[in-house]
């Protein structure tokens, strides 16, 4: 009889639960469950100011295990295939960490494909403490990088200060900067 007098108690307060859910107002979903954000910027006239484009690897020259395997890894990036270079990429850092020009490869063909912020982790720390040239390429993709985010305005600033460095990438940038000035004239 006690487990009647229970079971009965927990039926009337589940009913009573479900008719207050049924009977509050709710705001329509339409089905979405998240909602995203609108863009705050418009993300096209940096993708023309920046664009992704592939940087051309040359033969790796040496005969170390290292360049050995770069230029090994490389053989699908000059194809096209990023996927499969990245994996192989990343396979010559994990043996050889401090190969420079393995981790730019990797940043640039993680931007093809489309994995911008491992792309921006990967670069980033390879524009200062590397050969000059492979520094001057990362800093360049970095900004191609930034021009790929949701909100891509923070170019700008990095651009204008690469552009004023006079550095190897600096023309690069102030093209870039150009270009996006010229297209918001024309809006």
């Amino acid at each position: 009889m006690r487990n009647v007098l229970v079971a009965a108690i927990v039926a009337v307060v589940l009913g009573a639960g479900a008719i207050y859910l049924q009977r509050g107002e709710r705001a329509p979903t339409a089905g979405i469950v998240n909602v995203p954000e609108p863009i705050p910027v418009d993300p096209a006239p940096y993708r023309d100011a920046f664009p992704l484009t592939p940087l051309d690897a040359p033969p790796v020259a040496g005969d170390t295990p290292a360049a050995r395997a770069l230029e090994q890894a490389l053989v699908p990036y000059r194809k096209g295939d990023y996927t499969t270079a990245a994996a192989a990429l990343d396979g010559v850092l994990l043996d050889h960490p401090g190969e420079s020009r393995a981790a730019l490869y990797l940043g640039i063909s993680r931007l093809f494909m489309d994995e911008v912020p491992n792309a921006l982790e990967i670069l980033r720390p390879l524009t200062s403490g590397t050969p000059p040239d492979v520094a001057a390429e990362a800093a360049w993709y970095g900004l191609v990088g930034i021009a790929r985010l949701r909100d891509p305005s923070s170019v700008e600033a990095e651009a204008r200060a690469l552009c004023s460095s006079g550095g190897p990438s600096a023309q690069r940038a102030c093209a870039a900067l150009d270009a996006l000035r010229k297209t918001r004239q024309l809006q």
